[in-house]
């Protein structure tokens, strides 16, 4: 196991190319490898890589920046900038730019090294999924140490002291957006276990995913755990497997699904977050308890969007708005909370009316059909995950929801390769014979 991981590492860190190549693609490896640590590490690392990009920069790469697709990525920032024509909160609209300054830069960033992040695309993916496992790893560490020093049983581990934002703490990052993450990793280390041929490298692939599999469970999003079920029974069989081997693959992540359903039922604190929440979450029937649900907060919102439906009530306007009107509809926990939408879809339309919300769509759908078009399943998992999170939280007002956002589909988007076209003889020919095998020690 060691000796893989060593391999693993090898690969990572050692390839043969420019200085100013390699310094580059160390920045950006580690821009991925510290997504799932707290924000300051990935923003300090990418001030880096730009200093460095400036350092080296040549006219012939700025071409770049105007690829198409480039600009899809960035489209929900210039519906920022245009919803600040019109907005009563000038300064709060300043803000939410500078929070949203990487849906700009990052996919820029990366335009201009298209070469090379095409050329070492597998191993900056590969590099984020093992830091996934890494921290993951380290976290649960941290739950039997906790276990350990307060001489509590072990049954303790799935309780509500150690599972969903309680479990993310030590990273400082919010569950959800963590977890999309780890189903990002899942999905990657999936793909490099199709293309391995090596027993030994597949069983520590397979030891990767499982502690990845661990921590979605003990963090507990719904979202993201949704967003796996999709990818698991609709696209993975649809891209990579046929006949025989479909049936296989849906009756054995039927089986994952099973067990996992059985050891959430089997603890109380796993089974209130995933079961007993989200039906408080979609009970519209105690609109004046205390404990507003979500759908009480987006009942009221859709009421409050009907007042400036075509351009909304500008950039940095939704608090304001949101605040008359949990007032006005009685939601005062929300109101006393501040809490926003919880809602990417309803934010867009308070803040830049259904021309936010058509961009910000636009952008979703011609993702997901290009990724449809040419199978690629992961970014066809950052779009489902983009989507489940965006209904329940507001995505691009989160800085990990934002890099996520940025750094994924600027990457997938301008490395997309169109799939082959089909021979005329194809009898012979099967699915999977275009996962390359990857190169070992």
């Amino acid at each position: 196991m060691n000796v893989i991981a060593a391999c693993t590492m090898k690969k990572l860190w050692l390839i043969k190319d420019t200085v100013t190549n390699q310094i580059t693609y160390y920045h950006i490896l580690l821009f991925f490898a510290c997504l799932p640590l707290d924000r300051f590490f990935s923003e300090l690392i990418f001030v880096s890589l730009v200093i460095h990009m400036l350092i080296n920069l040549k006219k012939t790469d700025l071409k770049r920046i105007y690829e198409p697709r480039v600009l899809m990525v960035q489209a929900v920032f210039f519906v920022t900038l245009f919803s600040t024509i019109y907005t009563t909160n000038l300064k709060k609209a300043i803000d939410d730019w500078a929070m949203q300054a990487h849906i700009l830069f990052i996919p820029m960033v990366f335009a201009i090294h298209q070469p090379l992040i095409a050329k070492y695309k597998r191993q900056l993916l590969s590099g984020f999924a093992w830091s996934c496992v890494l921290v993951v790893a380290v976290l649960f560490g941290i739950v039997l140490a906790t276990i350990r020093h307060f001489h509590l049983p072990l049954s303790f581990f799935y309780t509500t002291s150690f599972i969903n934002h309680n479990f993310s703490k030590p990273v400082n990052i919010h569950a959800t957006f963590f977890a999309i993450l780890v189903v990002a990793a899942v999905v990657i280390l999936f793909q490099d276990l199709l293309r391995e041929r090596k027993k030994s490298a597949k069983v520590f692939l397979l030891f990767g995913m499982a502690v990845l599999f661990g921590g979605l469970i003990q963090l507990s999003s719904k979202s993201a755990i949704i967003s796996l079920m999709v990818v698991a029974y609709i696209f993975v069989p649809l891209y990579l497997f046929e006949g025989k081997k479909r049936l296989l693959l849906l009756c054995a992540s039927l089986a994952i699904t099973l067990l996992a359903a059985v050891l959430v039922l089997r603890y109380d604190g796993l089974k209130t977050r995933l079961f007993s929440d989200l039906e408080s979450d979609v009970d519209m029937s105690h609109i004046a308890v205390v404990t507003d649900s979500r759908l009480d907060r987006w009942k009221a919102t859709m009421h409050t969007v009907k007042a400036k439906p075509i351009l909304g009530f500008g950039t940095g306007a939704e608090k304001k708005v949101m605040e008359q009107t949990y007032f006005y509809n009685k939601l005062y926990h929300s109101f006393i909370h501040e809490l926003n939408a919880h809602n990417e879809f309803l934010s867009l339309l308070i803040k830049s009316g259904c021309i936010g919300l058509a961009v910000y769509l636009f952008t979703l759908g011609y993702s997901l059909v290009l990724s449809i078009r040419n199978k690629d399943l992961l970014l066809t998992t950052c779009v489902a995950l983009m989507i489940s999170t965006s209904i329940a939280e507001n995505a691009l007002d989160a800085n990990k929801g934002i890099f996520f956002y940025s750094a994924f589909f600027s990457l997938l988007l301008l490395t997309i390769k169109p799939s082959p076209k089909p021979h005329l003889n194809t009898k012979n020919q099967h699915p999977e014979a275009t996962l390359a095998p990857v190169s070992t020690c």
